[in-house]
């Protein structure tokens, strides 16, 4: 369990040891699909996610997640779009060539796609897990150097998307503080978040921009599991909104004559 979030009783850690990280990652994303294409099969059970998170080890992680106390996805996608928007809106009171000019039109050009980038970072790292739940489940069919070789593989492929999920966050975090230095955003308030951070109330406005701050960078451990967090919330999220329209058709389709 992180620092700063809070610890359950020993009994109900124990009881969480059942679901790792890499089963609930696939079968979130394997409901989300069900759901998505038949909403009224067995397959389709969305709170069947909701609660193996709730016996993981991200229990804790995934309740400040839900509740908004913790940045969200969306809150830094969100924010770099805004951002971007902003800088273009800027560009339009000053010379393009000038020094200043210059200088909006290169932090506006490394943003611009980055709420893509940031998304997608998390994906990758995220398929590197399903890679891992794969091979666990071909280990029977595999001879045991091989298993070995294809481990070390998947192994160094995580580590490469984790690399690059930090770095994508990390050169995001470090414009937008230099933005921030240099009097860009004003109208803006900027949340760089850690943990002791609640952001229940900032959360709900429009001119909260938001990012993780140096030390959450630093954290390996955190990030990894904050990228999980958000993939099966987004997931769980999915799956409940195509259970819910499709349920919402059925009543209303109108009788036979």
């Amino acid at each position: 369990m992180k620092e700063g979030f809070p610890k359950p009783p020993k009994a109900e850690v124990r009881e969480r040891l059942h679901h790792n990280i890499e089963d609930v990652v696939v079968h979130a994303t394997e409901t989300r699909r069900e759901c998505q294409l038949n909403p009224d099969s067995p397959g389709c059970e969305p709170e069947l996610i909701h609660n193996e998170i709730e016996n993981s080890e991200l229990a804790g992680l995934y309740h400040n997640y839900e509740e908004h106390k913790i940045v969200k996805l969306s809150d830094l996608t969100g924010s770099i779009a805004k951002i971007a928007a902003h800088l273009e809106q800027e560009l339009t009171k000053v010379d393009p060539e000038s020094e200043e000019g210059q200088f909006i039109t290169t932090q506006f050009n490394l943003l611009k796609t980055r709420d893509k980038e940031v998304r997608s970072s998390v994906q990758r790292y995220i398929r590197t897990l399903s890679k891992f739940y794969n091979l666990k489940k071909q280990r029977v069919r595999m001879e045991p150097e091989e298993f070995r070789y294809q481990m070390e593989e998947a192994d160094r492929r995580r580590k490469a998307a984790h690399d690059a999920l930090l770095d994508t966050l990390s050169i995001y975090s470090r414009i937008l503080s230099q933005l921030q230095n240099e009097d860009y955003l004003e109208g803006f308030t900027v949340v760089m978040w850690k943990q002791g951070i609640e952001l229940t109330d900032s959360a709900e406005s429009e001119q909260t921009l938001f990012s993780f701050a140096s030390l959450v960078l630093q954290d390996r451990d955190l990030v990894k599991d904050w990228a999980v967090t958000a993939h099966v919330c987004d997931e769980l999220q999915l799956s409940r909104e195509a259970k819910k329209n499709a349920s919402t058709e059925g009543r209303e389709l109108p009788d036979a004559d």
